[in-house]
């Protein structure tokens, strides 16, 4: 806008220009002492017509920016309410995503400020189960731990399989052979009064190392380890010779082995490994297998249970009937001994009334008596026999006597 009226004012500029050369033309043109005899000073005139022409176009200049601002004030201010209105329109949908959020934001603000202290509590049973943890790497590290740890999970197994009520069975039972000290972890006691060893003290270090390592490499050497220290403590036992510290034992020991994959690993390695043990009068046995063994005892223990409560209550049956017979044999002695009774009442009450009663009777007429005689009955019922043929027999057995 500033730039048409600038244009304007050259073009009103332009005019006068032309009408002043145009007069000159038309005239001719002044000489300096024409503009002094009109007293008219030509530079003063110039001067003159310089200052109309600026304050015109000054004045149109300001004219126009005066137009120019209200009309921009104008435009802006109704291009500001359409702003306003359609930044409203785009806000509005924000405006209640931020209030949805911050509500959020305050719920779980609270949510964990309620919480932080069960998560405070969490990271200490972490710590404690960390530092626990460590310490059972730590102990199991250790040959003896492990060794505890063996006999825990043998006497598990033990309990498990339902061989405690019915065996006896004590640890770290202490034999002596050649005068030897034989020290096996559990001696399990079987129902044919026999005593069976086992010992709970595998090898384990190579195992755990070779179950830790990630070379596989490593991993097949520290096998080999491992079944070659299992082979050493085979051969140990079998020196040990627990068999020959208890009559009636099984010509072999256990050598239980505390993890499946402990043995299976190794007789997957070394398949021969089970039967140079049974050579060597050791059976391997696994968990499961030793379970499975110990069950079957635990049968075998029920079974002789039952077979002497049977015979227990054979005896009782035999020693009672005996006892039965000796109570019959009483009771037909009484029968008689009533039917004795029974016989000599009658004979009394016979006795009285043709003896007796018939004197009385007289007495009675004399008037001696003021009370007449009392009728007495003979008793009519007989006396039950018992029949039994153990009696018959006992009578037969004693006639024959």
């Amino acid at each position: 806008m500033v730039i048409f009226l600038a244009v304007v004012v050259g073009i009103l500029a332009a005019v006068v220009a032309f009408v002043l050369m145009t007069r000159i033309k038309k005239n001719g043109a002044p000489s300096a002492d024409q503009y002094v005899a009109d007293g008219i000073d030509p530079s003063v005139l110039t001067e003159l017509l310089k200052n109309v022409i600026t304050a015109e176009v000054t004045t149109a200049t300001q004219t126009a920016m005066h137009q120019t601002n209200e009309g921009t004030q104008q435009f802006f201010k109704a291009n500001t309410q359409t702003l306003t209105e359609q930044t409203k329109n785009l806000l509005n949908p924000m405006q209640t995503e931020l209030a949805g959020l911050k509500e959020v934001v305050e719920k779980l603000q609270t949510a964990h400020s309620a919480t932080s202290g069960q998560v405070n509590n969490l990271n200490q049973q972490l710590t404690d189960l960390n530092s626990s943890t460590n310490r059972m790497v730590s102990a199991l590290q250790s040959p003896v731990s492990r060794g505890k740890w063996g006999e825990n999970s043998l006497r598990n197994i033990i309990e498990l399989a339902g061989m405690s009520p019915y065996a006896d069975f004590a640890t770290q039972t202490t034999g002596e052979v050649d005068g030897k000290i034989g020290i096996p972890d559990v001696v399990v006691r079987l129902p044919n009064n026999s005593s069976l060893a086992i010992d709970a003290k595998a090898p384990g270090s190579a195992y755990e190392q070779m179950v830790g390592s990630e070379n596989p490499d490593d991993q097949k050497r520290l096998l080999q380890t491992h079944i070659a220290a299992m082979k050493e403590h085979v051969k140990t036992l079998s020196t040990k010779a627990y068999w020959n510290q208890f009559e009636y034992s099984p010509e072999f020991v256990v050598m239980f082995v505390p993890l499946e994959s402990m043995l299976s690993d190794a007789l997957r390695a070394e398949p021969t490994l089970f039967d140079e043990a049974m050579k060597k009068r050791v059976l391997l046995a696994s968990p499961m297998n030793l379970l499975a063994m110990l069950l079957a005892s635990a049968r075998g223990w029920q079974a002789f249970h039952i077979e002497q409560e049977a015979q227990t209550v054979g005896d009782l049956a035999k020693e009672l009937y005996r006892r039965v017979a000796t109570m019959l044999d009483h009771v037909a002695k009484a029968g008689r001994g009533l039917e004795s009774a029974n016989r000599a009442y009658n004979d009394m009450v016979g006795s009285m009334e043709r003896n007796v009663l018939p004197t009385m009777r007289k007495l009675n007429e004399l008037n001696i008596v003021s009370e007449p005689t009392k009728e007495i009955k003979i008793t009519e019922t007989p006396i039950r026999p018992l029949n039994a043929p153990e009696l018959d027999a006992e009578n037969v057995d004693e006639s024959r006597d």
